[in-house]
């Protein structure tokens, strides 16, 4: 298989996205949306790459918010939160 695993549609995940980091930042945890637009300006600068499994030039900005929001998820305030689980986030950025 040539192209990435994930299929991701915008609109739904964007939103969850945006109502986790304000549940995050809600709970007293650092505000990742800069990171999170960094992420998306990568890949709006890298658009013809998006299927291509081989291109890892937006890995950076992905690994940094899932940092960011990894803390999140490993607090007490984010056991019972749909998107952390064993205290890493399922939101897989793209």
């Amino acid at each position: 298989m040539s192209e990435r695993a994930a299929d991701v549609e915008c609109t739904p995940y964007c939103e969850d996205v945006e109502a986790f980091q304000q549940r995050a930042v809600a709970a007293g945890q650092a505000d990742c949306n800069a990171l999170f637009e960094a992420h998306l300006d990568c890949w709006e600068q890298n658009t013809a790459q998006i299927c291509s499994k081989e291109f890892t030039g937006c890995s950076d900005a992905a690994k940094a918010w899932r940092d960011c929001v990894g803390v999140y998820c490993k607090t007490d305030a984010a056991k019972t939160d749909p998107n952390c689980s064993g205290g890493n986030t399922r939101l897989l950025p793209f």
